[in-house]
């Protein structure tokens, strides 16, 4: 894959999570500190943020550096994710933040509370 196959694909990305956030360009720049035409061009697919940026951008959105560089259009078709609520858009930005361990611990928390929900009509705090 050549470089301008990668400058879409960030594009691409990059304009998808701005869109499921509700963030503009603007807001990029003002949040994380970055050069006007620098995000103009990664908008625009003409280039590419250097791999320090990427991190910023990914832990802005709460999401892996791949679902910023990597081509996941396929995935899209199974997790259509722009039609998840506001409060399950959080969740999951939250969870992908999370550190391996803690995810885990975070499943199995709610798999028991899964589990008392199921069996009882009273919701536990």
């Amino acid at each position: 894959m050549d470089k301008t196959e990668y400058q879409k694909i960030f594009s691409h990305n990059l304009i998808k999570y701005m869109s499921m956030y509700d963030k503009s360009q603007s807001d990029l720049i003002n949040d994380l500190g970055f050069n006007k035409s620098a995000v103009s061009t990664w908008v625009n697919g003409t280039r590419m943020p250097r791999m320090d940026k990427v991190n910023m951008l990914a832990e802005y959105f709460g999401i892996r550096r791949s679902d910023l560089i990597e081509d996941k259009t396929g995935l899209e078709e199974k997790l259509p994710i722009t039609q998840y609520s506001d409060e399950e858009k959080e969740v999951i930005a939250l969870y992908r933040s999370l550190k391996s361990e803690q995810s885990k611990k975070t499943v199995l928390a709610n798999l028991k509370f899964l589990k008392v929900q199921e069996s009882s009509s009273d919701v536990p705090d």
